[in-house]
């Protein structure tokens, strides 16, 4: 018990915040099987039978008959010498117990909410303590008031049928020597250790709210003209309630009423009047108390956990009420076109029946088609938090408004958009965005809906169709060439105005990142010594770069390239990767607010982790592999295979060779042929690998083999960022006639050998992708998927041999992924990857340009 009480110390705010959080949905959920099990009409048939006075006794008796529980909380509170007040306690203690009556939980709400309200941050022990003292005394009145039941069924004719469960009232009895003993021993300090005056209390209160309660549920009885012996009532009453309590289900719903039913129909009473008899007693006692401790337990609790957790229920009371706003807002649109489609169905809707106020030919309908359009558009905006939300609503709403009063005044609908734009009103501050990109899922979601749209049309109200369009034999074809055309031209307004407001909110565009600075660039690399393959690929240029600064100092940087709505980021951070969460948060942060999405690309497992942190999605991409070129060697049987292919190499009169930049014009050129002659004429690959350009080029030291001419058959540069911990190249191009004579092993081989003697520790093979993905039986369906499109898709780069080829260095495989947001569609980011991977490189160089031309 001490170890639980130091837990809930350490977690006493995260405690109460999750137990306030679960008590609000238990508080939604019950309310609303309130709703599906109590039948209106039940009730109105059994308010029908009474009075008008006899149903204010009875709401005034049935809030009157919690009255006593509220005694309980204020003897809790004088045990652990709160210091809350006694409006406090009193609202509260409504709250607990109407809270309880219906939702218990075998106990869980009934002490979780006292100690959520009542213990103090520096008074956790004490108040559980206290609370495990008071809280078995509840039942005790009940089991005081069975002990005297089971006398006096045997002092008064109680029918035979109740008299035999004496069992139950004797074995209820027994709780309270049993709670009397426990709560005076001296040396428990949970559950015992109460005084004897508490105790004497706690009895009085709890036997005080158990008469109250069996005498409301005998005075209902009596307003139905049911008068049943009391002697006959009672004991039945108190068998029902401990029954329905050794159930457990929440207030004893069920047992109580099956027990109950079938007593006093076996005493001779009709089951209708019986049930009626239970419903007001459920209604009055349970159900009208528990609405109103749902409505004092959010007033309470809502102010009190913004300001307590950081305004946290605020924001999710903003969030629930946006997309409240959103799904009315297509659900509206969904029925204004359909109420211009198939007015006949909806006239049937009473509440939608002012939508549409011109019954009549569908060309005169396309108010409704219009306006419906336009508000499934404006709950697109108003999803992505669009600043032009707002006038757009303003305009649409008043117009709406006045296009179903044309005819009939329809009230209700009219309230109903009112209520509307007062939500719209209260999420005004986070309708601030200015950027609108059309995602691809958008376009699809909208597509979907309005093709739903017409199916319901069609299958619905074919009819309706049939009837729109005159006869061909009835009329001339002139006639009818008009109508479609009238028919086209109301369909091209329509599109003209979707586009036109789409248009409108599309106006800004995006601002996130920046181009490329060189000397920036270089600065960050050198402050914290990067070692990334990847960092090279950023001197290409062909990508913007995310800064995250702290202190007003460079510590983070993302390499990315946009398409459609997504910032797609090639491989890991660049900087300080103590800062990592940091940059990542600005990165999604800034991106959100330009109604984005980042996918990160080629990441370890560190920082896919890290996004997951963020709520992000991830698959296995492929994997990267690093030969160890402290274990490489020529020497051995292992090397066998090397020295082979280098010495037939050799023998040709080939000569390895690393050239340092500065390049001369001559030397590029060469180069650029063999490049032109590896490309046959295809398009270069740029973004997660290089291409051929003279400045990129002319930044790090470049690898060629020469014949014995002294002409360059093949090159490869080294990347500018290499350093003796790890160590890579980028381009590796040859003259297609040497393929089949091991001059790209060659060019490997001698490239770990070269490095080895540098003192690198580490070559960068670079990836594999799709290696070792989507090829299993049990592989996830996403990466089945990704394997699918890149592996049919890829039209100039084999991917499929790639792992095989670099497998015979023996190098050590790490996985790659890529890391999408739940709120994405994975098919269109691995779309957007493949976009931009495939995108037309700008950046090369003249001379290529040319050629490829």
């Amino acid at each position: 018990m001490k170890k639980l009480i130091t837990n809930l110390k350490n977690y006493q705010s995260s405690i109460k915040l999750v137990f306030f959080l679960s008590v609000s949905m238990i508080v939604i959920l019950e309310l609303g099987k309130l709703i599906k099990t109590i039948s209106i009409a039940d009730i109105k048939n059994g308010l029908s039978q009474l009075t008008p006075f006899s149903i204010v006794i009875m709401f005034v008796l049935g809030i009157c008959a919690l009255i006593p529980m509220l005694f309980f909380d204020i003897i809790l509170n004088q045990e652990i010498k709160s210091k809350h007040s006694l409006v406090y306690i009193l609202e509260t203690s409504w709250i607990i117990n109407s809270i309880n009556n219906l939702v218990g939980f075998a106990g869980l709400v009934d002490i979780g909410l006292r100690y959520s309200f009542y213990s103090e941050d520096d008074k956790a022990s004490d108040s559980m303590q206290g609370i495990s003292k008071v809280i078995p005394f509840f039942i005790t009145g009940l089991s005081f008031l069975s002990l005297l039941t089971f006398l006096l069924i045997f002092c008064f004719p109680t029918s035979p049928s109740i008299e035999k469960f004496w069992i139950v009232l004797l074995g209820a009895s027994l709780y309270l020597p049993v709670v009397l003993y426990i709560s005076g021993h001296p040396k428990l300090k949970f559950f015992g250790q109460l005084a004897r005056k508490r105790q004497l209390q706690l009895i009085m209160a709890s036997t005080l709210d158990w008469l109250v309660i069996s005498g409301f549920f005998t005075l209902i009885g009596r307003f139905l003209d049911l008068e049943v012996p009391l002697y006959n009532l009672i004991p039945l009453f108190f068998i029902s309630m401990i029954l329905g309590m050794v159930s457990m289900i929440p207030g004893g719903l069920g047992s109580f009423d099956l027990i109950m039913t079938a007593g006093l129909v076996n005493l001779g009473y009709a089951t209708d009047q019986v049930l009626t008899w239970i419903l007001l007693f459920r209604f009055f006692y349970y159900v009208i108390p528990f609405v109103i401790g749902g409505l004092l337990f959010f007033k309470q609790m809502g102010g009190k956990l913004n300001d307590n957790y950081l305004g946290m229920p605020k924001t999710i009371g903003h969030i629930v009420l946006q997309n409240g706003i959103v799904f009315f807002l297509r659900v509206f649109g969904y029925f204004m076109i359909l109420s211009a489609l198939i007015p006949e169905e909806i006239a049937g809707m009473k509440w939608l029946a002012g939508l549409n106020p011109i019954q009549g030919h569908l060309l005169w309908q396309f108010p409704s088609i219009l306006l419906g359009s336009l508000f499934f558009l404006l709950a697109r905006f108003v999803k992505r938090q669009l600043a032009i939300s707002y006038p757009l609503a303003i305009g649409l709403f008043l117009t709406t408004i006045i296009y179903i009063n044309l005819g009939n005044l329809a009230i209700p609908t009219t309230v109903l958009l009112g209520l509307a734009f007062l939500m719209v009103i209260i999420i005004k501050k986070q309708l601030n965005r200015q950027v609108f990109i059309y995602s691809w899922e958008d376009k699809t979601r909208d597509a979907l809906v309005f093709m739903a749209t017409f199916v319901t049309f069609f299958s619905v109200g074919g009819k309706v169709l049939i009837h729109a369009f005159p006869k061909l034999n009835q009329v001339q074809f002139n006639y009818f060439l008009f109508y479609w055309l009238h028919l086209f031209f109301l369909a091209f307004i329509l599109v003209a105005v979707y586009q036109l407001v789409i248009r409108r909110a599309s106006r800004k565009k995006w601002l996130i990142g920046q181009s490329f600075d060189k000397e920036r660039y270089q600065a960050l690399l050198e402050r914290f010594k990067v070692q990334s393959s990847d960092a090279s690929l950023a001197f290409l240029g062909d990508k913007r770069l995310f800064w995250y600064r702290n202190h007003d100092e460079d510590c983070l940087v993302f390499q990315f390239a946009v398409k459609n709505n997504k910032c797609i980021v090639m491989g890991e951070p660049i900087g300080d990767k103590s800062m990592i969460e940091e940059g990542l948060s600005a990165f999604i942060k800034e991106a959100k607010l330009n109604n984005m999405k980042v996918v990160f690309y080629e990441v370890g497992q560190e920082t896919t982790l890290a996004l997951h942190e963020f709520g992000y999605e991830f698959i296995k991409f492929g994997e990267t592999a690093h030969v160890n070129l402290s274990q490489f060697s020529l020497e051995g049987r292992k090397g066998k295979k090397f020295r082979t292919i280098v010495n037939k190499i050799d023998h040709k009169g080939y000569q390895f060779e690393v050239v340092k930049p500065p390049f001369s014009e001559a030397f590029l050129e060469e180069l650029n042929l063999i490049s032109e002659d590896w490309l046959q004429g295809r398009q270069e690959k740029g973004y997660s690998v290089g291409f051929f350009d003279k400045a990129y080029l002319q930044l790090a030291p470049i690898a060629i083999v020469r014949r014995e001419d002294g002409s360059i058959i093949a090159f490869t540069n080294l990347l500018p960022t290499n350093s003796k911990e790890e160590s890579s190249v980028d381009l590796m191009r040859y003259y297609t006639d040497q393929s089949q004579n091991g001059i790209m092993d060659f060019l490997f081989i001698k490239l770990f050998l070269y490095f080895k003697e540098e003192g690198v520790a580490y070559f960068d093979l670079g990836m594999a992708p799709l290696a070792n993905v989507g090829n299993k039986d049990n592989s996830f369906l996403q990466e089945k998927i990704a394997y699918l499109i890149f592996a049919f898709s890829t039209r100039f780069y084999s991917f499929g041999g790639l792992r095989q080829y670099k497998q015979k260095f023996s190098p050590e495989w790490s996985a790659r992924y890529i890391v999408y947001p739940k709120t994405t569609w994975l098919l269109y980011d691995l779309l957007a990857i493949y976009q931009v991977e495939s995108s037309k490189i700008k950046d090369c160089s003249q001379s290529c340009i040319q050629k490829i031309k």
